[in-house]
């Protein structure tokens, strides 16, 4: 599995733990969702405009986790 890491930013809200996530390089959404250890360690970082740092699977490239 190719996995890429990129600094993107928050768009909209779609659920407690799902987002959509604008990337820098091009004018894509991705849906992405929250990795265990934001979610277990209650890391408050999600508002709409802030930069997060998302995995992107290379076989499917329009969902990704937020690891930080």
């Amino acid at each position: 599995m190719n996995k890429k890491a990129k600094n993107d930013t928050i768009v909209s809200i779609v659920d407690d733990k799902i987002f959509h996530v604008l990337l820098d390089n091009t004018d894509e959404t991705v849906l992405s969702y929250l990795s265990f250890n934001i979610c277990h360690n209650r890391i408050p970082i999600l508002l709409l405009g802030n930069r997060v740092k998302i995995q992107i699977n290379g076989s499917y490239s329009k969902k990704g986790k937020i690891f930080f």
